[in-house]
């Protein structure tokens, strides 16, 4: 006869306020999975039930106990949700009521190999909820494309809403029982080395190693082992041979050994390495760090012909000039003490000049952004003489004014996203509005779970406005999602790159030079103008 707890009928109310809607046939020896639904609410739910006999020793009620309280700690919306966990009276059996999503698998989406823009959405959706997921402390340790769930997109500017399932209770069952489940063919083909070694230690290296797999997989559309080409006829020892002793050919040589097509981007190979380096030392120190090396490889042509799967794009804004390059007959007065913001004399010039603002296309759904440096210069600043420049009158401020759903938009944005660096915000001058407006931007980054600083203040004098400042020509991508994110609050800031070494020339020349100095550390700038 089945155990209570794996044949709930239909119909039937568990947990008290849970009606089972039917089985969804988990083959799992320690775990069954219903659709069901929470009385009262009407809400569908995914209902986890487990073995009674996991939670039976003092060590596996701690470590459910644990697994409850994490919930509150997972900062990502790319991390299946709990929305209620407990044990049942009649049963006997723990269990996890987890959204239930509606999509397809990863496996399924990305059956063949995706453009190099497409892979990177995916891959920085991904890194999103394994940072989270790292930040709170724990390992996901399962990750692969049938553990990933594509879903329609809940956020503006992004084609689809990616997923990780198979968190919650798969790292517990691992914790508190490791013969709970079989670890099969499949799920070795993801697995570090050190994951398939009893006793050893699993931390979020693991997901380096599966996080670099997931990429080659994207990309090229194969799986990096060999074995996983019949994999009907692949072994539990043949792939541990393939994951643990022999050689790791790179990935380029792997990819056309096994019959690849799509190119995979320069670089890669390096960047790849460091993912599935065998000594945990080897690997990338963070998902941050690997999704922000990536980033920039995927944002460059292959250097083969891809058959992958194309996305519009829109045209690559050309690489950014460094400032001073832009401006050689009025360079000396760019040196002056007068010269409120470092960026004012690029616009200026550029506005003089006819330069047109550039496409950003990153992104196959970007919008239009201001590429040019950054003109702050208050109007009402005096600037020192010097020789008339025709056409090049002060540039219209861009609006600073943040409604409520440009807040929403901005905080979903940020939440959804790979975060990087501390958020560093400046207020320029003393203004009641531009200050009111920097202290609501930094509780949206908080509320987001961005690090941050508190508002500083700075006696440079700016237009009304928002400007970010990057502090290199080449910018993490989470400056980029800053970007991104305030243009969907309808703030339109204009961005200047580059601007630590030309703060640093500037003050080289004249001490008594006023800007915006840098931290070490410090990857971005936010700076408030005056209120309107």
């Amino acid at each position: 006869m089945a155990e209570a707890w794996r044949s709930l009928s239909e119909q039937s109310t568990f947990a008290g306020s849970i009606r089972i809607v039917r089985s969804l046939h988990s083959a799992s020896p320690r775990r069954a999975l219903y659709l069901a639904e929470q009385t009262g609410i009407g809400r569908a739910c995914a209902l986890r039930v487990l073995d009674p006999r996991l939670i039976s020793s003092a060590t596996g009620k701690a470590r459910f106990d644990e697994l409850r309280a994490l919930r509150a700690r997972i900062k990502s919306d790319h991390v299946v949700d709990v929305v209620a966990a407990g044990v049942d009276r009649t049963t006997g059996s723990p269990w996890f009521a987890l959204d239930y999503l509606e999509g397809e698998t990863l496996a399924t989406h990305a059956a063949a190999a995706l453009a190099p823009e497409q892979a990177l959405e995916v891959l920085g959706q991904v890194a999103h909820g394994l940072e989270a997921i790292h930040d709170a402390g724990q390992v996901h340790g399962t990750l692969d494309p049938t553990n990933v769930l594509v879903g329609t997109s809940r956020y503006a500017g992004s084609p689809f809403t990616l997923t990780l399932l198979d968190f919650w209770t798969s790292a517990w069952l691992r914790a508190v029982d490791a013969n709970a489940e079989t670890t099969d063919v499949a799920g070795l083909f993801w697995s570090a080395p050190e994951q398939t070694e009893t006793g050893s230690t699993v931390g979020p290296a693991a997901d380096v190693w599966a996080f670099g797999l997931l990429a080659f997989r994207l990309i090229t559309g194969k799986i990096y082992w060999k074995s996983a080409a019949q994999p009907e006829q692949a072994t539990p020892v043949g792939v541990l041979k393939e994951v643990c002793v022999a050689d790791l050919p790179r990935a380029s040589r792997r990819a056309a050994d096994i019959g690849a097509e799509a190119a995979l981007p320069d670089g890669f190979d390096d960047w790849f390495a460091r993912c599935v380096a065998r000594s945990v030392d080897g690997r990338f120190g963070s998902i941050t760090e690997a999704i922000d090396a990536l980033e920039p490889l995927l944002d460059r042509p292959a250097a083969g012909t891809s058959t992958a799967r194309p996305a519009p794009r829109a045209p690559k804004r050309p690489p950014s000039v460094p400032l001073k390059n832009h401006f050689s007959s009025l360079y000396a007065w760019a040196r002056s003490n007068d010269m409120m913001v470092p960026a004012v004399l690029g616009v200026m010039l550029v506005v003089a000049l006819g330069v047109r603002t550039q496409v950003r296309a990153r992104w196959p759904w970007s919008r239009t952004r201001a590429s040019a440096p950054i003109t702050a210069l208050d109007p009402s600043t005096p600037t020192p003489t010097r020789a008339p420049t025709p056409d090049a009158g002060p540039p219209a401020p861009h609006p600073v004014n943040l409604t409520e759903s440009g807040a929403q938009a901005l905080a979903t944005r940020l939440g959804g996203a790979a975060r990087g660096s501390p958020v560093w915000i400046t207020v320029a001058a003393a203004d009641p509005a531009a200050e009111a407006l920097g202290q609501r931007l930094l509780g949206i980054f908080e509320r987001a779970g961005w690090q941050t600083h508190p508002v500083g203040h700075s006696e440079v004098r700016a237009r009304p406005g928002i400007f970010l400042f990057a502090a290199e020509e080449q910018s993490p991508g989470y400056v980029e999602t800053v970007e991104r994110a305030l243009t969907d609050a309808h703030l339109e800031a204009t961005v200047a790159r580059g601007y630590r070494a030309f703060y640093a020339e500037m003050r080289r020349d004249n001490p008594n030079y006023r800007g915006f100095p840098f931290e070490a550390n410090q990857t971005f700038l936010l700076v408030v103008g005056r209120g309107q």
